[in-house]
């Protein structure tokens, strides 16, 4: 009897563990993908109002929360969804009506807006509209947020929206970039894998190297992205360096949808160092005898490619007030032509015959097994199928202008 009682208590104990784990996970997602709005209540002599009502409206999507102001005149609304379409209405016996219109929530901050309440006169409502303050004096975290807006409008090197990480204060690209997934990024002197991505809430980190586990390209997605530099709250946690937010969008009362599309192709772009030394080197080659190269001459060593990034999105109501929808699509078209060479690398590719053409040139070294890439001064072969070219005038080691 005492045994299976022991039994009875070990399976409760463990249900109520599981679900005290649980709690807790969810608390800490709610606190990673939302934010918070608080602040004080005072009439016009600057004496905190208690008891007052606070309704906090999300105009976007309908949903309400409501409070009441404690003995200090203080309010706090938890688990907001991020958005800047934001409704306080602050109502207290003996006093107008007052509605702060257009508050912005950012993800994972104490966000603040504190209401004066003047005494009730013949208006009987006063509306006004939010701005945010220049400081945020209810957190000591350093951190940088973009909206949706500035995610599609801000200049970025295309890929990962990560590249916009880059534009924040005492974040750059570190020496090891090329040991992470997507853009390197480091915070305040940290190295490039002590970083934390989160996406929605859940671990985003690509355990293998430095850097996302999902890359996300689709700027429509993405509604808050939050970059936090220096102490942050105490629902991030496992990396010294930035914690890296996003959260994807969801739908609202109202349809609404995008279209776009980015394009470049290389008429649009001017030729980097690379391709005019390459345009160099092909147009001397074009001009003394190895007319194959006539066409990368002729188009400056510069390649040839056309990229179009291009999608949609669209959102609305299922139920209004109640339930909603967001779908985005992207696809990435690329086209085009790039020439590897190896001139003035001292690596030149062959082909059997091309040994017959080295020879009767007078290259040192021609005669020498395939495979030898270092033969007594002359240009190098490797054993790689291809086409034989010849160094530029400016490599020419025995003066015969080849």
């Amino acid at each position: 009897m005492y045994e299976s009682f022991m039994r009875r208590c070990g399976k409760s104990l463990s249900s109520i563990f599981a679900v005290f784990c649980v709690l807790v996970a969810v608390s800490s997602v709610f606190a990673q993908t939302t934010g918070n709005l608080q602040g004080v209540v005072k009439d016009q002599t600057g004496a905190v109002v208690a008891g007052a009502a606070v309704k906090v409206t999300n105009t976007e999507t309908g949903i309400v929360r409501e409070t009441t102001t404690n003995e200090d005149g203080l309010y706090r609304v938890v688990n907001l969804l991020p958005g800047s379409a934001y409704q306080v209405e602050v109502t207290a016996t003996g006093f107008s009506n007052r509605i702060v219109e257009n508050v912005a929530v950012r993800l994972a901050t104490e966000n603040s807006v504190d209401v004066e309440l003047g005494v009730q006169g013949a208006s009987g409502e006063v509306t006004v509209t939010g701005e945010a303050p220049l400081i945020n004096s209810t957190q000591n975290q350093l951190s940088t947020s973009y909206s949706q807006k500035q995610l599609t409008q801000l200049p970025y090197n295309g890929g990962s929206i990560d590249n916009l990480a880059l534009l924040t204060p005492g974040v750059l690209t570190p020496g090891d970039a090329d040991f992470t997934n997507g853009v390197g990024i480091s915070a305040n002197g940290n190295r490039g894998r002590s970083n934390n991505f989160q996406l929605d809430g859940q671990d985003n980190n690509d355990n293998s190297v430095a850097g996302p586990s999902l890359t996300i390209t689709n700027t429509q997605a993405i509604c808050d992205y939050q970059v936090t530099t220096n102490n942050p709250s105490a629902e991030f946690g496992r990396n010294a360096g930035a914690q890296v937010n996003a959260v994807t969008c969801p739908g609202t009362n109202n349809f609404h949808g995008s279209l776009f599309e980015y394009f470049s192709n290389n008429r649009l772009n001017a030729r980097n160092n690379i391709e005019k030394q390459a345009g160099t080197a092909y147009r001397f080659l074009a001009n003394n005898g190895f007319s194959q190269l006539e066409g990368l001459a002729n188009r400056g060593g510069q390649n040839i490619f056309s990229n179009n990034r291009l999608g949609g999105s669209l959102g609305g109501p299922i139920k209004k007030n109640r339930a909603f929808f967001f779908a985005t699509f992207q696809a990435d078209i690329q086209n085009g032509e790039a020439d590897t060479s190896n001139l003035g690398s001292g690596g030149l590719t062959f082909t059997p015959q091309s040994v017959q053409i080295a020879r009767s040139l007078g290259f040192p070294g021609a005669i020498s097994i395939l495979g030898n890439t270092n033969v007594g001064g002359g240009p190098a072969f490797a054993n790689v199928p291809g086409t034989f070219y010849v160094v530029p005038a400016t490599e020419d080691s025995n003066g015969d202008g080849v």
